[in-house]
Formats: structure tokens, sequence, C-alpha cells
């Protein structure tokens, strides 16, 4: 068993604990929420290298693998064995930027290995940060972030991370999901791959470096979440933007992810939903409604109003990626037609709101 260091977003800690949940089986002893960005798992290496392969929330899957006191006087480093098989090389990096940490580790790794150092395409990536006074050394299980996807291409201005789309969509239970301000498709995308249980990693198996761990089975580790995945799923996903740009952008993205067959796209005008979707048809909305800024001000808050006008007649909840300074005129159009706040999440820069009809 391993002490393992699973990273997200800034206040997503809570919806990543419940993902971890529903990927492998670990009792409440063995899970600790750490940070607001860090939960301290202790489990196996298997276990680490599925959560990094099917995990949507996680930014980094790290395996512990030594400490140090803060001023790196004492490094302890436990077997590398079950890590090092036939790399050659590696590289050690900071959470901190500290260049003096990267390399007194590296010394230390020298000291006990034959590797070599590559800071470009490393084959082994060690990661350091500081926690509980000390200085964790641990073992990057994928070595790029996996909060990045492959899939988007073509880029929305709004654009959002993908762990905080995808935990736009898991604030509660539904049978059909809408997004009417999709812009790049990533709502609707990673709703669809979380109901399809395809990995969002599905197409980049071969960057992982724990396919380079010498008692790791890879294709064992990757069967486990790809065994279960489903070519059709009874929730109906639905897509749209007016923008016909943004539109084809997004149905090419999902292509790019595997799910395009999962989503319906339409083009369409907000003030036109209740045309295509008939009264209480959507279990929830899940979307990053336009921004308000000082300049477009009174034209969000129509916007916004007729948002919510259409949503009372089409759908029971609202989940609404935000910003602070647009949350305020977001809730008032929300109150005049019958929705209230049920949760709130502050996510880095951002909000995700689950407004309730009421």
């Amino acid at each position: 068993m391993y002490d393992v260091f699973f990273l997200t977003l800034s206040g997503l800690v809570p919806i990543a604990e419940k993902e971890i949940h529903s990927i492998i089986s670990i009792t409440k002893n063995r899970i600790k929420r750490i940070t607001d960005s860090i939960v301290l798992l202790n489990t196996s290496l298997q276990n680490a290298c599925l959560l990094a392969y099917a995990s949507q929330t996680a930014k980094s899957v790290l395996v512990k693998v030594g400490e140090s006191d803060r001023e790196m006087k004492k490094i302890n480093l436990q077997s590398l064995e079950p890590f090092i098989g036939k790399q050659k090389t590696f590289a050690v990096r900071s959470l901190s930027k500290n260049k003096t940490v990267e390399e007194k580790i590296g010394a230390e790794l020298k000291k006990h290995t034959s590797l070599k150092v590559s800071l470009k395409t490393p084959e082994l990536l060690f990661i350091a940060f500081q926690h509980e006074d000390k200085i964790q050394i641990c073992i990057d299980t994928a070595g790029f972030e996996l909060a990045k996807r492959t899939y988007r291409i073509y880029i929305h201005p709004e654009t959002i991370k993908a762990p905080l789309a995808f935990a736009a969509t898991t604030l509660t239970a539904y049978k059909s999901l809408l997004d009417p301000f999709c812009g790049s498709g990533i709502i609707p995308i990673e709703a669809a791959l979380n109901k399809t249980n395809i990995s969002p990693h599905f197409y980049s198996k071969q960057k992982f470096l724990f396919t380079k761990f010498p008692n790791i089975e890879q294709d064992s580790i990757f069967a486990l979440r790809d065994s279960k995945i489903k070519k059709e799923i009874k929730e109906k996903i639905y897509a749209s933007d007016k923008n016909p740009s943004f539109l084809r952008g997004a149905e090419k993205n999902a292509i790019l992810a595997g799910v395009k067959q999962n989503i319906s796209f339409s083009r369409l005008d907000i003030k036109d939903l209740d045309i295509k979707f008939t009264e209480s048809s959507i279990d929830l909305i899940a979307t990053q409604p336009p921004p308000l800024t000082k300049q477009n001000h009174p034209f969000i808050e129509k916007l916004y109003a007729e948002f919510f006008y259409q949503a009372e007649y089409i759908a029971s909840n609202v989940s609404c990626i935000t910003t602070e300074a647009s949350l305020q005129a977001l809730t008032k159009a929300a109150s005049k037609y019958r929705f209230e706040i049920e949760q709130t999440f502050s996510v880095e820069q951002n909000k995700i709101v689950l407004f309730k009809k009421i």
C-alpha cells in the first residue's frame, strides 16, 4: 500500500472524493482531505494508476516515495524498484518552482539510481511539494496534467477547465441534461464521458508514465475502466448554441472525445428553448452563461432573465458555472422565475451554483 496524493482544482475536493469512491473501492479511514485541492489516499499502486486514467477531476495522481525536512538536510527515499524498469531518464519538478529543492532531490536520485536527467521528455517524473512542514517526494503516475483534454481542439473565448465542467454535471441526478450556451462543448462532452464510462484520456494511453513501471500490467489497468464502457446510454444529453461556428467546433470536439453519438447538437437561441423542449422535459441545465461586465451589463441582465424564464418552463434544476461578479445578477434572475440556490462551490476563480426550482 502507498500514500497517494490526488490533486484537483482548488475547491473541488468534495466532488473529487465522490468520484474517487466511484472508481476504486476504498474505506473511509484510508482517504483524508488535507487541503481544498489535495486528497490523501492509502491504496495500491494499481488503484493509483487507475485513478490517473479514469478520473475527470484529477490534475495529478502522485505516489509518495520519500520525504525530507524543509531545509533539505536529510532526504529519505524508499525503494524505487516498483517504479524503475527500463527507464533511463528522470526529471524533478517542485510545485512551488523551488529550483534548490529540485536540484537536491535530483542529486539524491543520482546516488541511488543510474538514471540521467531529461527535463523535456523524462521517463520518470518526480514531483516535490510541501505538506506538514515536510517536503513530500512523489512519482507522477501520468507525467502530464490530467486536467487538460486532447479533444479540446476548437476553443471558445470563455473556455473553462474540464474538471469544472464535469463537476457542474454531478450536483444532481438526471435523465436529461441540456447546455444551451455550449460554446466548445466541454460540459456536455464531460457529461457524456461520465455516463459512458469513457476515460477522458482513452486515446492517450501511451502517454502515461505508469505504463513503464515494471510491476504494472498496463493492459489490465486500462481494462478496469474500458470494460465498463457503454455504447448507448439512457440519459439524453443536449447541446445548443446560437453561434454556428461554436456549434461546429463543439461537434468536432465531441468526435475527438469519442462521444458525438451520445450528444444531440442543435443551433438554438435562448428565447427558443421552449419551442424545442416541452414542459419539465429537462432534469438539469448545466451551463456557463456569458459573464457580466461593465460594458455588457444591460444586455446580460436581459439574457439572464430570458434564460431563467425559459428554464422555469423546461427544467427542474440549473447548474451554472459563473463568476463572483455575475452571481448577483444571475441569482436575481433566478429568484424572479422560482429558482433558489441549493448548493454553491467556489472553484479557483469560478463558482458552481446549483439552482433548484421551488
